[in-house]
């Protein structure tokens, strides 16, 4: 469903980066989409280790009050990282601190925005867009051998 969003990332060290967002009409979003139904982004790199963001705009499965935003490890291997979600040009954000990430796993904040601030005279932009913000600092991976070795020759060609 990535074709729901604008998405654009800012790289600010080798290991950091600024992934963001924008959902277009979010306000009709959150009275269209029922608990559960996902909107998902592109997946993003960060040095060997790729990540995706998963939001859904009525809330998961226990929290049908609030939008809820994961941030998913999509590597067959464990990652530590630091990861913030904010919202741009908002004073709103959510440190979810230092996190060590399963293989596939994820972590997240289920009850990020309730519904009833989810208005364009609050933390929608005037034309209902919702510009999620996800900061991530990635502290640790552990790269399976097999994956080092064809970084290794990839970095060689």
């Amino acid at each position: 469903m990535s074709s729901l969003t604008n998405e654009w990332q800012i790289k600010t060290k080798e290991n950091d980066i600024k992934y963001v967002i924008g959902i277009k009409n979010f306000d009709k979003k959150i009275k269209t989409f029922r608990s559960g139904r996902e909107i998902h982004s592109k997946i993003f790199k960060i040095c060997s280790s790729a990540f995706k963001v998963i939001i859904y705009p009525g809330g998961d499965e226990e929290n049908e009050d609030y939008v809820s935003v994961f941030l998913h490890n999509m590597n067959p291997w464990r990652v530590r990282a630091i990861y913030e979600f904010s919202l741009q040009d908002k004073y709103f954000s959510v440190n979810q601190g230092e996190k060590y990430f399963a293989n596939y796993g994820g972590y997240g904040e289920p009850q990020f925005i309730p519904h009833s601030s989810c208005t364009r005279d609050d933390l929608l932009s005037e034309d209902g867009v919702l510009s999620l913000q996800v900061d991530v600092e990635l502290l640790e991976e552990e790269v399976v051998a097999e994956n080092q070795e064809d970084t290794a020759d990839k970095l060689k060609s």
